[in-house]
């Protein structure tokens, strides 16, 4: 966990050495999705009305209680075209890939999540640099799983998603 950390804190300086005015960010969120809770941490860059963010994302999945590492990548579009008013409306496409091992006995499932969800939300500018965002959606998911047993279950299983967003965006 103290190497992450420390990553994490040098990712953020790095990308500070290098943006450009008002046109990167980092961000940090906290992201309730269908299969679990995480911390995303993501740097954005904004291009007119769109905003692209990526980021990694650390949390626990909600059935095995396990630890899981993914990503997550975001877009976002403004339909206000004026970006400094303190209330503004977004919309969000989101994509996010976590994947989860379990263990019994000698089984092993290994599993591939890939949800994509659609939604809208708010930022709420608490000053020059510092925002507050949220927003939620609803998409697809799909669960790609390998055993190295055999099983009736299906590889694929594909269901409903959705994600539930709160955080703070830094403009650098």
């Amino acid at each position: 966990m103290k190497y992450k950390i420390i990553f994490l804190l040098v990712f953020f300086n790095a990308v500070n050495l290098f943006c450009q005015q008002n046109k990167w960010s980092v961000n940090l969120e906290g992201i309730s999705t269908t299969k679990g809770l995480f911390n995303y941490s993501s740097v954005g860059y904004d291009v007119n009305n769109l905003k692209f963010q990526a980021g990694i994302l650390l949390g626990k999945e909600y059935v095995n209680n396990e630890t899981v590492l993914g990503s997550q990548l975001d877009i976002i579009y403004f339909p206000n075209k004026k970006r400094n008013d303190a209330f503004n409306l977004l919309f969000i496409g989101s994509i996010n890939y976590f994947r989860n091992t379990v263990l019994l006995n000698f089984s092993k499932v290994t599993t591939n999540f890939i949800q994509g969800t659609l939604g809208y939300g708010f930022i709420y500018s608490i000053s020059e640099k510092l925002n507050f965002k949220s927003n939620i959606g609803l998409g697809i998911l799909l669960e790609k799983r390998v055993f190295n047993f055999d099983t009736n279950d299906p590889n694929n299983k594909w269901g409903f998603g959705g994600i539930v967003s709160m955080g703070v965006t830094y403009k650098l």
